[in-house]
């Protein structure tokens, strides 16, 4: 890959679109698994087993919803680069004699920080109940927010870490996903609802068939 093409690829919104398809893809083959895990714990009688399975559960099913919230990161800013090209910010070097040295993609939206899927979003204004530009069927505002929080927890730390650089993080993701006994398995009911919300966002954001350009 030559630097333009680097920097055509880049700004391209189908290679976005088609990324967030791939990992929407990625996300359904692992959820297959949730899906047969979750039937395991159903079947299960003994309850030292039961907590087992439930957080084995419970941690599949956020490496799942990594990959879906991956997916709508990468289709928002798919359709940001199709609507607002201008939010690209490249850097790039080249030598005396004019020829690319370097370049790097610097931000997306770069008056955000770094996977805040709900600033992606207001850049976007999905929140309209009509007319919206790329939801046919947009959830209320209030439940897309809490759903675009919830991943943004997901892509920055919960799907990756066992403890985010920010104790606040922590705080407000407990306060969204645990209920008041704080055992894994009372949350698992939360997590599939926030899971269909965001999937169903997912589905929504990213074309059935993405142009092979």
């Amino acid at each position: 890959m030559t630097p333009q093409d680097y920097i055509d690829q880049a700004k391209d919104p189908t290679q976005w679109l088609r990324k967030a398809e791939d990992l929407l893809e990625d996300h359904d083959i692992l959820w297959e698994k949730v899906e047969e895990m979750l039937k395991q714990l159903k079947r299960e009688s003994q309850p030292e087993t039961e907590q087992r399975l439930a957080r084995r559960l419970a941690s599949l099913m956020l490496s799942s919803e990594l990959l879906l919230a991956l997916s709508v990161e990468n289709a928002l800013k798919g359709h940001l680069l199709s609507e607002k090209p201008q939010e690209v910010e490249m850097t790039i070097s080249v030598d005396g004699e004019g020829d690319f040295r370097e370049a790097r993609l610097s931000s997306i939206a770069s008056n955000h920080p770094n996977h805040d899927l709900l600033a992606l979003a207001h850049e976007l204004d999905i929140f309209a109940q009509q007319d919206n530009p790329l939801l046919d069927s947009p959830p209320d505002p209030e439940g897309l927010e809490t759903i675009l929080e919830h991943l943004t927890h997901v892509i920055r730390w919960v799907g990756r870490y066992p403890v985010p650089l920010d104790y606040e993080e922590h705080t407000s993701w407990r306060d969204q996903i645990m209920t008041d006994d704080e055992g894994v398995t009372s949350t698992l009911h939360t997590m599939f609802e926030n899971h269909n919300m965001a999937l169903d966002l997912a589905r929504q954001l990213t074309p059935d068939e993405v142009d092979a350009g």
